[in-house]
């Protein structure tokens, strides 16, 4: 059987900003009760962000509490997968036993640390016990390549081990919690190499049927910032980099030749919309 409990106040010179003297703030591991089940199966137009792998053991605040955990992705992550432009549609993560509540969040970035909630909701109703709960965000939320942290947090009693962890090592940008309104904290700081189980699900937006129905040619691609397309109605046109920063926007109806040769090579998105939806293509300035 793993057991293994870590008092924080051991290191109350290096955290002296998370706990003082007359605080103990305890971590506890325990083996998982997964029983075998893995990750869900998604859509195969959909991508998976994570950095952890499958559930392993169960983790909880000693004596229960107010427990954040998070996953980062920054402009280099998300364009690495691809989704830049797209929405991430859920949040899964591993519940081990029940918490009081569950609360999914999506914070914006301060100083390399999750900064300000853009995203919360109370997922409690939906949540089941010693499985991967997959929480679908009642409203989409758009990723512009800026550095975002999915997360979850609990309120747990003392006999709880409300989230889950990997088997390790930890991956850094997969390892932070929070307690209450405390700094945030690295597992791998505290001496414990896992990931907590949390995963973001991601898709680029393809729902226009109009789109859908008909081909988009773009030509060339990759191409030298000078290209046409070639596709039958009127559409919005608006190109971002992977930072989300507007290059261009125009109007065209069936053909438009487009220059945006003085802008920096790499990977750019162009986002059809009318009045029917939305539908994001990618090309390659070289």
């Amino acid at each position: 059987m793993k057991r293994i409990v870590f008092p924080l106040s051991a290191l109350l010179m290096l955290f002296s900003f998370i706990v003082n003297a007359q605080e103990q703030v305890m971590v506890q591991i325990s083996p998982g009760v997964n029983q075998g089940k893995k990750f869900p199966v998604t859509s195969k137009d959909d991508v998976t962000m994570h950095w952890d792998g499958e559930n392993e053991f169960g983790f909880q605040l000693l004596g229960g509490g107010d427990l954040t955990i998070a996953a980062q992705f920054d402009q280099a992550d998300l364009t690495a997968y691809g989704v830049v432009g797209g929405q991430i549609i859920s949040i899964v993560a591993w519940i081990m036993q029940m918490p009081i509540s569950v609360t999914i969040k999506i914070y914006d970035e301060i100083d390399g640390s999750p900064g300000n909630v853009v995203y919360s909701e109370d997922v409690t109703s939906v949540t089941n016990q010693g499985d991967w709960n997959t929480y679908t965000l009642s409203t989409p939320f758009d990723i512009d390549g800026s550095t975002i942290f999915i997360a979850l947090n609990t309120l747990h009693g003392s006999d709880c081990y409300p989230v889950g962890v990997d088997e390790g090592p930890a991956v850094s940008k997969g390892d932070l919690f929070q307690t209450g309104d405390d700094w945030w904290v690295h597992l791998g700081d505290i001496g414990l190499s896992y990931s907590f189980n949390i995963r973001a699900v991601a898709t680029i937006i393809t729902d226009i049927a109009d789109i859908e129905n008909a081909e988009i040619s773009i030509y060339p691609n990759p191409s030298d910032g000078i290209f046409s397309i070639a596709m039958n109605g009127t559409y919005n046109l608006e190109i971002v980099d992977v930072t989300g920063r507007l290059v261009k926007s125009t109007e065209f109806t069936d053909n438009a030749e487009i220059d945006i040769s003085t802008e920096t090579k790499g990977i750019y998105f162009l986002k059809f919309f009318n009045e029917n939806g939305t539908a994001v293509k990618k090309i390659m300035i070289k």
